[in-house]
């Protein structure tokens, strides 16, 4: 089964429900770990394990180690990279673990309701995430910079995580 259809595959179920005997069964019997994600909404495994909101940094180690694409692009409608879905959860140790196996902090979010790695964060106040990215070289839009993540910080009260990114381009504008 692939996920083409709009349907999720067993792999990508078990990574977001966090089974970890279920996935090692699943790759064991040759599923694919790299799956494409459903076009509206959908996730790859990793992207699944990453985003969900008990993450289960061994499944997320056991997909890596099997190939799991770090980078994979985001579905279409409402998708996300594994990064993108750590960030917008806040799981710090998560993000530590897709960005020590090179996932890219500028990825460009999904064609229709997508959002950076730092916006995600940012909407969710997720100031641990913010710093994270940034020191990981998180940057911002070449004409705004991360003007659209401070306002989405602000409109949800996240005056502290809009107060990080105001400065960080404050200093990249020196």
């Amino acid at each position: 089964m692939t996920s083409g259809s709009g349907c999720r595959t067993p792999i990508q179920l078990a990574a977001e429900k966090g089974r970890l005997e279920i996935v090692k069964l699943l790759l064991k019997h040759g599923a694919q770990v790299n799956a494409p994600p459903a076009p509206r909404f959908g996730k790859t495994a990793l992207q699944a394990a990453a985003c969900c909101e008990s993450p289960a940094l061994d499944i997320i180690q056991i997909l890596l180690e099997e190939g799991a694409e770090v980078n994979a692009e985001p579905a279409m409608e409402g998708g996300l990279t594994a990064i993108q879905g750590a960030a917008i959860q806040g799981h710090v140790n998560v993000a530590l673990a897709l960005l020590k196996a090179h996932a890219r902090v500028n990825d460009p979010p999904a064609i229709k309701y997508g959002q950076t790695a730092v916006e995600g964060a940012a909407e969710h106040g997720r100031l641990d995430m913010v710093k994270l990215l940034l020191e990981a070289g998180a940057v911002g839009d070449p004409d705004t910079g991360f003007e659209k993540a401070v306002k989405v910080a602000e409109k949800y009260g996240h005056f502290a995580v809009a107060d990080i990114l105001r400065e960080h381009m404050q200093r990249q504008a020196e």
